[in-house]
């Protein structure tokens, strides 16, 4: 389970978001960091008990958690430091993307899901061909009771083409998934739930039910076309 001081932190640093405070709490920082670590293996350990890919990837608990700096060269926002945390769990690398399975930690929007946020256009559009030649599969996967169960609002995307995508056709029975950009899988946590002994249990079995989703993007990304 997280450690409760972790909301806390959380909820400080958006408050006093300079390296200062930070650096005056970041014993705090550390101690949240090596639980995070903990969690991750714990999470490692179950998703290799179902998920291959996963299982030879050989994942490291410390690969699986993101910077808390922010890189601001780019942004407005001069702020350092991000006030969520997060792991993931992937297969991907900087050349190719993949699904991955998520936890979002924050005090007030915490999440767990997954899916594949933001594909490189060549796998956006293998994604789509895929979902193009096999949507009864696809709709079988998000259609399923344990997925419903567990995603009850379904599959979401970060942004949607206005036009039918280079390729396809707009009377594609799948034409509302071919225009998205995105494939992602998302279903809120109460901070209670995430401090609670249960929480490796309730977040394995979000897992599993994203599973087979996770796997029909994956097998989209690396197939030949």
């Amino acid at each position: 389970m997280l450690l409760p001081k972790t909301f806390i932190f959380l909820k400080n640093l958006s408050k006093n978001n300079n390296k200062e405070w930070f650096e005056k709490n970041r014993s705090d920082y550390e101690e949240i960091r090596e639980n995070l670590k903990k969690n991750a293996q714990k999470l490692i350990n179950g998703l290799e008990m179902f998920d291959e890919q996963i299982r030879y990837k050989g994942l490291q608990p410390k690969n699986c958690l993101f910077r808390i700096n922010r890189d601001v060269r780019f942004s407005n926002n001069k702020s350092p430091y991000k006030t969520n945390m997060a792991l993931h769990f992937d297969l991907g690398s900087k050349a190719v993307s993949s699904s991955t399975y998520y936890i979002h930690i924050s005090p007030e929007d915490s999440f767990v899901g997954g899916g594949i946020y933001m594909p490189m256009p060549p796998e956006l559009y293998k994604i789509r061909i895929a979902i193009s030649q096999k949507y009864k599969q696809f709709q079988s996967i998000i259609n399923s009771k344990q997925f419903i169960k567990y995603f009850p609002n379904g599959i979401s995307t970060h942004d949607s083409l206005k036009t039918v995508p280079r390729g396809f056709k707009e009377n594609n029975p799948a034409i509302e998934y071919l225009r998205m950009k995105g494939y992602t899988a998302l279903c809120p946590l109460t901070n209670d739930e995430l401090t609670n002994d249960d929480c490796f249990g309730k977040i394995l079995e979000h897992f599993k039910a994203l599973y087979p989703l996770n796997k029909f993007l994956n097998e989209a990304v690396v197939a030949e076309v």
